[in-house]
Order: structure tokens, then C-alpha cells, then sequence
């Protein structure tokens, strides 16, 4: 499903579209974010993982890099705000996957991340986030690490 539709579904159910992200505030809404500068930022790396399906891009590499996200993502259990999925994590094989069931644990763990970025946004708001563009042109929303 293209992104306008699902936006405009979820509009029709009463979320708002928009890249301001109030702290803490009760809301029903809905932000463009992407896994990977996510990462960058969050987990301080110095480039992106790389566990998404290239042309050349071996398997084991894959695997290696997923397993590698995977302990990231274990790890926003001690962060803040904290993310407990240990008992989520701990059912997802990623070594010796190949094809589609590979391509539905790196869905998994996008989406797991993703819905952790929407959590960061909401808990730190304002000071938790850096804007890319706007409504009308597109953006995206990138969590960063607030001064604290």
C-alpha cells in the first residue's frame, strides 16, 4: 500500500499528518521515518548497516549485520525511553534464512525499530528529532540524542 492511501485511511480514523512531534502529548498521529539514518544517529554508528538484499551482497553478510541489529535493538532495553523486546527478539532466527522468510525478519526488525523512532519522537519531542523537509514536499523525521 503507497504511503498517501495509508495516510489517508488512517486520517479518516482521526490521526493528523504532520513532522511536529509535541512531547508527551496525547495524540493520534502520523510521521515519515526511515530505519537507517535512525540507526546512524541513535546507536552512534559511523555508517549503516548493511543487511538489506543487494546484488552482491552475501548472505552471511547479511546475517551478520542483522544479528548485529538485533543486539542493538536489545539494547534500547537500558536506553531512554527504554524498549523491552527481549521476548520478542529472542524467537527471531536470522543465520541460514534466505528468500522471502530472510526478508520477513529484516521487515521485523525495521518495523520494531521504526515503531521505537515514533517512541523517541513522542517521549523527547521537540529535542528529540531533526526535520527534513516539510508536509508539502515531503520529509522525514531523524531521532537524535537530546542534550541532557
Amino acid at each position: 500500500m503507497r504511503g498517501e492511501i495509508l495516510v489517508a485511511r488512517l486520517g479518516s480514523l482521526g490521526f493528523t499528518h504532520t513532522p511536529e512531534v509535541r512531547r508527551q502529548a496525547p495524540t493520534r498521529q502520523v510521521v515519515e521515518v526511515y530505519p537507517h539514518p535512525g540507526m546512524v544517529e541513535l546507536f552512534r554508528l559511523e555508517k549503516t548497516l548493511k543487511y538489506k538484499a543487494r546484488r552482491n551482497r552475501p548472505s552471511a553478510v547479511r546475517w551478520d549485520e542483522l544479528e548485529r541489529l538485533k543486539g542493538l535493538l536489545a539494547s534500547l532495553a537500558r536506553g531512554e525511553p527504554a524498549m523491552e523486546a527481549d521476548h520478542l527478539l529472542a524467537g527471531v532466527t536470522v543465520r541460514g534464512l534466505r528468500g522471502r522468510e530472510l526478508k520477513r525478519v529484516e521487515d521485523l526488525l525495521d518495523a520494531l525499530f521504526c515503531a521505537h523512532i515514533a517512541l523517541h519522537l513522542w517521549y523527547w519531542g521537540e529535542a528529540g528529532y531533526r526535520c527534513f523537509g516539510d508536509l508539502n514536499t515531503g520529509y522525514i523525521l531523524v531521532p537524535v540524542q537530546p542534550a541532557t
